[in-house]
């Protein structure tokens, strides 16, 4: 396959990876062992949002005014052992993740082997 054709296909990829990354998040409820998968209303590099502790006041304070505490976003999926599908939504983090790094220094490498360095 030529080289071109590869980081078509890595570009395509971390595009897809990048709509789920941007999009989605684990949530954990306060005072709940619920792990949820939603849909964020604003758009953030990370992918997990979990508030510990006992729901009181103090930690309702401390989270008050989050969009996740707030409950502003729409649940795919939960449940009290996490979503299922969470071990794949994290490799799907961790491949975006992955992807990040891994094209700039493809496109270094192959820049380099076509200028001869």
């Amino acid at each position: 396959m030529p080289r071109n054709e590869n980081l078509k296909i890595l570009i395509t990829v971390f595009m897809i990876l990048t709509i789920i990354k941007i999009f989605t998040a684990k949530v954990g409820l306060l005072g709940d062992p619920t792990i949820q998968l939603v849909v964020k209303p604003n758009l953030t590099i990370s992918n997990s949002y979990i508030m510990k502790g006992e729901d009181n006041h103090i930690n309702r304070e401390k989270y008050k005014g989050t969009w996740y505490y707030e409950g502003k976003y729409s649940v795919i999926t939960g449940d009290e052992a996490g979503f299922p599908g969470e071990s794949l939504y994290d490799l799907l983090i961790i491949c975006w993740w992955i992807l990040i790094i891994g094209i700039p220094i493809y496109i270094i490498k192959e820049s380099s082997n076509k200028k001869g360095i």
